[in-house]
């Protein structure tokens, strides 16, 4: 047998060794599934209706704060926080100019 698999396969004895002696164990948990295994599994399979339903009970679930407007307006409040930050930063850069 070649020196480096005899060498690879001590080192892994060893390993198997110290782990024993230190009463080491891993535990391995299970992956959740991703939404495309169950829809592909699951949802798919459903009958028409009933994912018009699940679809429904998802979206209902979904808080309303947690959607993201991604429209390109800029409302009074995202402005003002704008000028804000802008003098903040304008007052902390010249600042440290002043002597």
């Amino acid at each position: 047998m070649p020196k480096a698999t005899t060498k690879a396969r001590k080192a892994r004895q060893a390993k198997k060794a110290a782990k024993a002696k230190s009463g080491a164990v891993t535990v391995t948990l299970p992956q959740p599934p991703t939404a495309e295994a169950i829809y592909e599994q699951i949802v798919k399979t459903l009958p028409t209706p009933e994912r018009f339903k699940l679809a429904q009970l998802i979206l209902t679930d979904i808080p309303s704060r947690a959607v993201v407007d991604y429209s390109e307006e800029w409302t009074e409040e995202d402005m003002r926080d704008f000028a804000l930050a802008t003098f903040r930063y304008a007052d902390m850069v010249l600042g440290e100019w002043e002597e």
